[in-house]
């Protein structure tokens, strides 16, 4: 019993040890703080910086176990091989493998970018780069700059940068780069080891990823050619430098660098290191301002045709056509057989009490409107269609297809479909207005309908202006505004806080199937001109052939007009914030023209896009308040031009 009652005791002791150790696990050192240290590289083969190097492998040898993320879009290796290097992380190693020759006497720049990560946190090692030479010296020139969209002078991220030794505009769309990098997050770049020579330099979005231009890619390019060099100086910050080295060449305090290559802009830079290095070496040129753009080509084709209703059928296609399609209807769609059957033939041009054509804005969109009732009530109408479509080089050329117009219709019990022959019997053609109780002054009173019209009953239409509660008739200038005559347009120069009717009797519109209006009478009134703002601005220096642009807050334009000397006003604008941009009509289409690179005939035609300036500061405007500016697009540089608001990385404001 004795015995028994001390092992029961021990038990319990023991289990209680066990519970308060289990308690007191959290209440300790969870195991210290989290690593954040990145791998480190404690060999090479070969040596950073090696020369003679004759081997396919390079070998790094980490700290830790390491791993790689998204090599294939983070590891750029320069100059290019057609073949990429295989590069794969082996517990503690990182191995590149090169899969074809390496060539004679010259430099390999390999930037890992931020792939090689730790196991555990994969904490990234962020760009490093390792560099060495098949001859007997390391190149060590460099060329860097910045890259901004052409039209918004937004930064572009994750763009090609490459070099060609070759200075024939042919080399672009022959030949891979003959040194590449990639740009940062904030446009800039550095295209590092590259060997003392002249050069033309390109940024390109290499979707085909051969490091050469294909019609269709997003590029930028330099119109002169450039030297690489290096210059050291003393820096005489330092009073331990000697003054009388023979060694160096245009020492100064302050460093006025070239003017951006491309730009007029200039930038002066000063050194303000005082001490070692004793001498700054400064790799050129360091400066050069790309300006990315993508040409105005488009593939162009036909993409499919679509018919949700027996009376008409939509064509659709992936650009805006030059004209509108000419179709032809085949053979089961003609009304006289027996004129097909005499003639021989197996089709017709249709004619113009058959169909109606309806465009959108751009013609990439096209709307065949039946007006034929036999060819309403063909399940299926085959048609040639003659068209524009782009080829392999984005040529414009025409082309002709067979297609079918087909209708399914929906599946319906017998009272359903009793019930909407009912309905379209019944059916009147609407008229939708955009007329508002707070209309603004400049824009037009528009009437869209349902169905092109057939007719127009002017004098069933009346207009008037009410003026103390008195109405009083005004004469009606309504057009067509859309190429059907779906959309008509009304104009009249309003006068603020006046109210406006327009009273349409019945029948006074009839769509192409006879269907007319009902009466109704449509009313509007304008806004007051307190509720407005006004801004005119004028440009300093006056150019000529500059255009103005008003911007939303979210970098969109609002409206475009021509910078006159003597200044430029924006009228009747929405008191809110906005900003202001103008860009050089060098062509005089009033529309801003991006640049372009033509590789079908030769001598090759190259246009860089139209120069763009922003005024750096944003405009508020406030209700009942005209605003004054001087847009002096000199007075600062095109890097500090955009305001930082809306300045965002292009290919991230694409996601």
């Amino acid at each position: 019993m004795g015995n028994r009652l001390i092992t029961y005791h021990l038990s319990l002791i023991t289990l209680l040890l066990f519970v308060v150790s289990c308690a007191n696990r959290g209440m300790g050192p969870q195991g210290g703080p989290k690593d954040e240290t990145p791998p480190k590289v404690l060999k090479m083969v070969p040596e950073n910086g090696s020369t003679n190097f004759e081997g396919q492998n390079v070998v790094l040898t980490f700290d830790e176990y390491v791993q790689l993320n998204d090599a294939s879009n983070q590891v750029l290796i320069s100059p290019p091989s057609q073949k990429q290097p295989t590069v794969k992380a082996v517990g503690k190693r990182v191995v590149v493998s090169f899969d074809e020759p390496l060539k004679d006497s010259t430099t390999y720049s390999i930037n890992f970018g931020s792939a090689i990560c730790d196991n555990n946190e994969k904490n990234p090692l962020a760009d490093y780069v390792f560099s060495f030479s098949t001859g007997d010296i390391i190149d060590t020139l460099q060329v860097s700059g910045m890259l901004i969209n052409a039209e918004d002078l937004n930064p572009v991220s994750g763009v090609y940068i490459g070099l060609h030794s070759n200075l024939h505009d042919s080399a672009f769309t022959t030949m891979p780069f003959s040194y590449i990098t990639r740009t940062a997050t904030d446009g800039s770049f550095c295209v590092r080891n590259v060997r003392a020579g002249r050069y033309r330099i390109y940024a390109l979005n290499d979707v085909s990823k051969d490091f050469i231009f294909q019609t269709g890619e997003a590029l930028a390019f330099l119109d002169t050619v450039f030297e690489t060099v290096a210059r050291v100086e003393i820096d005489t910050l330092d009073i331990s430098a000697p003054k009388d080295s023979t060694n160096i060449t245009n020492s100064a305090d302050s460093i006025k660098m070239a003017d951006f290559i491309g730009h007029e802009d200039s930038v002066v830079r000063t050194d303000t290191l005082s001490v070692s290095p004793k001498y700054i070496t400064h790799y050129e040129p360091s400066n050069i301002l790309l300006r990315y753009f993508t040409e105005n080509k488009q593939r162009t084709y036909f993409q499919r045709c679509i018919r949700e209703q027996q009376n008409y059928f939509t064509l659709l296609f992936s650009a805006p056509q030059p004209s509108v399609p000419v179709l032809e209807w085949q053979q089961i769609a003609l009304r006289d057989s027996l004129l097909r059957d005499s003639l021989g033939i197996d089709s017709i041009m249709p004619q113009k009490d058959m169909f109606v054509v309806q465009s959108s804005a751009n013609r990439d969109t096209i709307t065949i409107w039946i007006i034929d009732s036999l060819l309403i009530t063909s399940d299926t109408i085959p048609f040639r269609m003659t068209y524009f479509a782009t080829d392999s080089m984005y040529n414009l050329t025409q082309r002709t297809d067979t297609l079918s117009a087909i209708y399914r219709a929906p599946r319906m019990s017998a009272k359903a479909k009793e019930a909407a022959e009912r309905k379209q019997k019944e059916r009147k053609l609407e008229i939708k207005a955009n007329a508002s109780s707070s209309f603004d002054i400049f824009q037009p009173l528009q009437l869209q309908f349902s169905v092109p019209l057939a007719q127009i009953q002017r004098d069933s239409i009346h207009f008037y202006e009410v003026v103390d509660s008195v109405p009083h008739t005004l004469p009606l200038d309504i057009e067509q505004a859309d190429s059907s005559g779906a959309v008509l347009r009304l104009m009249h120069p309003w006068v603020a806080e006046r109210s406006y009717v327009l009273d349409c009797d019945s029948a006074a519109f009839a769509d192409i199937y006879g269907v007319a209006t009902d009466k109704q009478q449509i009313k509007w009134q304008i806004k007051s001109l307190d509720e407005y703002s006004s801004l005119m601005v004028k440009i300093e220096p006056y150019k000529q052939n500059m255009m103005l642009q008003l911007l939303s807050e979210k970098d969109e334009v609002v409206r475009t007009i021509p910078a006159k000397e003597g200044g430029s006003a924006f009228l009747y604008l929405k008191p809110q914030s906005y900003y202001l941009r103008m860009f050089e009509d060098a062509n005089g289409d009033s529309v801003y023209t991006t640049g372009e690179w033509t590789t079908d005939v030769m001598p090759y035609k190259k246009r860089q896009p139209e120069n763009v300036y922003y005024f750096s500061q944003k405009l508020t405007l406030r209700a009942n308040w005209d605003f004054e500016e001087t847009f002096n697009w000199q007075e600062k540089p095109i890097l500090e031009q955009k305001p930082n608001d809306i300045k965002q990385d292009v290919n991230k404001k694409k996601k």
